[in-house]
């Protein structure tokens, strides 16, 4: 993998500097952040599961370390089609830069000027579905599309923003622009709450609210750039000008997408989200995973006739397993970081004589045992005498069995490093998949030693 785009800047609610660097993944990798500040370097993907409560933004929690503020980045990343890439961020909280996501995307366009082709199959709805937020009164439609069509309505009463509504289909690249947004009598308790530490000029969007009061403190010289005075006419300060005129909706529409992003494939959907917020947009992404059609076209796109990287004569100068334990038929592609190999399921194998009789399934600890060959294969050829060496499992993390695997299945296995190998130990998370539909994924961790 290589480093495509790196950024650094303030948390907007931490005021905690830290950098991102974000690298390219192959294809079922997903979109993994890495806290490179902590020990282990704790992986977090972003994912709907991994979503805990937070105020004001989206916030990420796994393994013990969590990612505030995510969403931007997110929405640039996959709006651009970059849907596999590893993050890597020192700090608790993605940047805030300007407040919105155009620093990445011109970051993103400077790194890949021809564009990126989607990787991921889309998700899509079999059906028309509809929910309002019993907290905050947010509404949502969605409807099955062959495209991906979000709209934002905003009709606050409020004359300080007044109606207005964004649509993807007027591009990205002006979304992209649009600004985070906070009404001035919320500021001080926000502030006063823990939250916009890294509050400074340029940064959002301050509006007036009509029913502001003149009693509140409006000495904000300091985060705002200017001494304000009453009376203050409803709408942006003059400190926070609009970039666009529909810069409100269009930053909720920025939001849409980033929290979006956390289903992990782009969604082909006509979507119309009414005063939508990141806690609802969460919650309606989440309901949204029961009415999902299967994916149409492989996630994992890999051409199973094409010739192979090795074959089962090249592995088996690698792998010290012989039949009828080597697990392994092939592998299709590898780098320093990450392996692709298959395995053909067939009925001679003899563990089907018992399991189970009449109703044969492949067990799944040899589909593990399959998946760290695999690994192992990408391990030893990191050393100049594979033969020499043996390899042996540590332990295994997270582990799940998500589909049978039969007699005829071909298994694609996919192993990527989570940190580089250190004394031996060789530490990846895997998954396995018949098509297109993931069998198996596990945190594998073993031993390289040479075989005294």
């Amino acid at each position: 993998m290589s480093a495509i785009l790196e950024q650094s800047g303030i948390g907007i609610h931490t005021g905690q500097h830290a950098c991102v660097r974000v690298q390219a993944a192959p294809t079922g990798h997903g979109l993994v952040f890495v806290r490179t500040d902590l020990p282990n370097q704790p992986r977090i993907p972003a994912r709907l599961e991994h979503v805990c409560p937070s105020a004001r933004c989206t916030r990420l929690e796994a393994n013990g370390a969590s990612v505030t503020t995510p969403e931007h980045l997110l929405a640039a990343l996959t709006q651009f089609g970059l849907w596999n890439a590893l993050i890597e961020l020192d700090g608790p909280e993605v940047p805030i830069l300007d407040g919105s996501a155009a620093p990445w995307m011109d970051a993103l366009r400077t790194a890949f000027p021809d564009g990126i082709r989607p990787a991921n199959a889309p998700l899509k709805l079999r059906q028309k579905m509809d929910w309002t937020d019993p907290d905050t009164g947010a509404q949502y439609t969605a409807e099955p599309s062959n495209r991906s069509d979000f709209t934002v309505v905003l009709d606050y009463p409020e004359e300080s923003i007044g109606p207005q509504s964004a649509a993807l289909e007027d591009g990205f690249s002006t979304t992209s622009r649009a600004r985070t947004f906070s009404f001035l009598h919320e500021l001080k308790p926000l502030m006063n709450s823990g939250l916009l530490q890294g509050l400074a000029p340029g940064a959002g969007v301050v509006y007036v609210h009509p029913n502001h009061s003149p009693e509140d403190n409006l000495q904000w010289t300091e985060p705002l750039g200017e001494r304000l005075s009453p009376p203050l006419s409803p709408g942006p300060l003059a400190a926070t000008p609009l970039r666009l005129p529909d810069e409100a909706a269009r930053h909720k529409l920025l939001d849409l997408c980033g929290d979006l992003a956390l289903l992990g494939a782009p969604l082909h959907a006509k979507i119309t989200a009414r005063r939508p917020g990141h806690v609802a947009n969460t919650a309606f992404a989440q309901l949204l995973l029961n009415t999902m059609e299967e994916k149409t076209t492989p996630s994992f796109p890999y051409d199973l006739q094409a010739a192979p990287l090795m074959d089962v004569v090249q592995i088996q100068k690698i792998l010290p397993h012989r039949p009828p334990f080597l697990l392994v038929d092939r592998i299709m592609e590898m780098s320093e970081m990450h392996v692709v190999g298959t395995k053909a399921v067939t009925m001679n194998e003899p563990h089907f004589v018992g399991h189970f009789p009449g109703a044969p399934v492949m067990p799944g600890v040899l589909i593990i045992e399959a998946m760290a060959q695999c690994g192992g294969i990408l391990a030893l050829s990191t050393v100049p005498d594979p033969e020499n060496y043996l390899t042996y499992f540590l332990k295994m993390d997270d582990v799940k069995f998500k589909q049978k695997v039969v007699p005829g299945d071909t298994l694609v296995f996919h192993l990527e490093l989570m940190e580089p190998i250190r004394r031996g130990i060789v530490k990846m998370i895997g998954k396995a998949y018949v098509g297109d539909k993931c069998t198996t994924e596990a945190v594998l961790t073993a031993l390289i030693t040479k075989d005294k």
